[in-house]
C-alpha cells in the first residue's frame, strides 16, 4: 500500500511537470500566442489518468497547483488580444476541465468511504448478537416464547439498520455535494484571480477607467463553470 502511494504521488508529480501538454489535450490553444506543442496522439487516456491520480492527495496537490499556474499563464497571454473574450474561454477551459475531472473523482471517493458497507454489516452483526442475548435471557423460562420474541427483535434490528443506512446515505450524498461545490468555487475564483492579475500586469495599478475588469472576470467565471461541468461529466464516465 505504501509503495502504491509513493508511485501514485510520483506519477502525479510527473503529470504536473507535463501539465501544459495535458492542457492541450483538454482544450484548444489555437488562438493563443506561444501555445505549447500540439497534443500527441499516443498519449494514454488523459481523463482516466487524472481521475485516478486525484485519489492520491500529493498527486492531486501537484497537478492542481501546476494546472492553476498553466491557466494563469494562458490567461496572461489571452489578455494580449484586442478582444480577449474568446481567448479567455480557451485559456480557462483546460484547467477547469482538469479540475472537474479530479473533483468528480474525489467526490465519488468521499461518498464511497461514507457508504462503507463493511461498517454497516459489522454494526448489524453485533446489534443482532446483543438483541439475541436479551431475547434468550428474557425467554429462557417461557416455553415456545423464544421464537416469537426473536422475530420481534429481528424486526427491531432491521428497522435500526435501515435508519442507519438511510442516515449514512444522506451524509454521503452531502459529503459528495460539498466536495463538488468547494472544488467548483475554488476553480471559479482561480479563473477570476488569473484575469485580475493579468490585467494589472498589462495596465498597472490602478487599472485605467476604460478597462472593465468585472466584465472579463465574469466571463472567466462563466467559462470556468461551464468547463468544470464538462470535466465532471468526463470524470463520471470513468
Amino acid at each position: 500500500k505504501a509503495d502504491h502511494a509513493y508511485r501514485a504521488s510520483r506519477i502525479g508529480t510527473i503529470t504536473a511537470e507535463h501539465i501544459a501538454v495535458i492542457h492541450t489535450t483538454l482544450g484548444d490553444y489555437s488562438d493563443i500566442p506561444n501555445r505549447p506543442d500540439l497534443p500527441r496522439t499516443d498519449l494514454p487516456n488523459t481523463e482516466r489518468l487524472l481521475y485516478q491520480l486525484a485519489l492520491d492527495k500529493d498527486a492531486f496537490a501537484a497537478i492542481e497547483g501546476a494546472s492553476s499556474a498553466q491557466t494563469a499563464l494562458a490567461v496572461e497571454q489571452a489578455m494580449d488580444n484586442d478582444d480577449p473574450d474568446e481567448p479567455i474561454k480557451r485559456a480557462v477551459t483546460p484547467g477547469s476541465v482538469t479540475a472537474g475531472i479530479m473533483a468528480e473523482s474525489r467526490a465519488a471517493s468521499a461518498h464511497n468511504e461514507m457508504m462503507d458497507e463493511e461498517g454497516l454489516k459489522t454494526w448489524k452483526k453485533w446489534s443482532e448478537r446483543g438483541l439475541n442475548t436479551i431475547s434468550d435471557t428474557a425467554t429462557k423460562n417461557l416455553p415456545f416464547a423464544g421464537t416469537a420474541t426473536a422475530k420481534i427483535f429481528d424486526e427491531i434490528n432491521a428497522g435500526l439498520y435501515k435508519e442507519l443506512e438511510e442516515e449514512k446515505a444522506r451524509n454521503a450524498a452531502n459529503e459528495r455535494a460539498e466536495v463538488r461545490y468547494d472544488s467548483e468555487a475554488q476553480n471559479e475564483a482561480g479563473a477570476a484571480t488569473a484575469v485580475e492579475a493579468a490585467l494589472h500586469n498589462k495596465y498597472g495599478d490602478p487599472l485605467p477607467d476604460h478597462v472593465n475588469a468585472e466584465r472579463y472576470k465574469d466571463a472567466a467565471r462563466h467559462h470556468a463553470n461551464t468547463s468544470f461541468g464538462l470535466g465532471r461529466a468526463k470524470g463520471a464516465s470513468n
